[in-house]
């Protein structure tokens, strides 16, 4: 498996030159990340911190992630991502 870590930087509500003013992190409490085949599915309660996501090794694809803090849904599309097996990556993304 390769580890993925979604850091503080869930964005919402803000523009690309103010990237703090919108974290909804602290806020997610479903996160569902799919590259097409499988679907990997978090429910938490609503925490600061970073939110782990453990994935199959990707060669290159397209992960589609939907995120949700319980009344707003929030969707990204992440192209040409590359994951190898035990290495651990930081992903952060604007939801614009």
């Amino acid at each position: 498996m390769a580890a993925l870590a979604l850091m503080g930087t869930i964005m919402t509500g803000c523009s690309s030159s103010d990237a703090t003013s919108g974290d909804i992190t602290g806020s997610i409490k479903g996160l569902t990340i799919s590259d097409g085949t499988d679907t990997y599915t978090v429910n938490r309660s609503a925490a600061a911190g970073p939110i782990y996501v453990a994935v199959k090794p990707q060669s290159s694809t397209t992960f589609y992630v939907s995120a949700t803090d319980g009344t707003n849904a929030y969707t990204k599309t992440l192209a040409g991502r590359q994951y190898a097996a035990g290495k651990g990556y930081n992903i952060n993304t604007r939801f614009w």
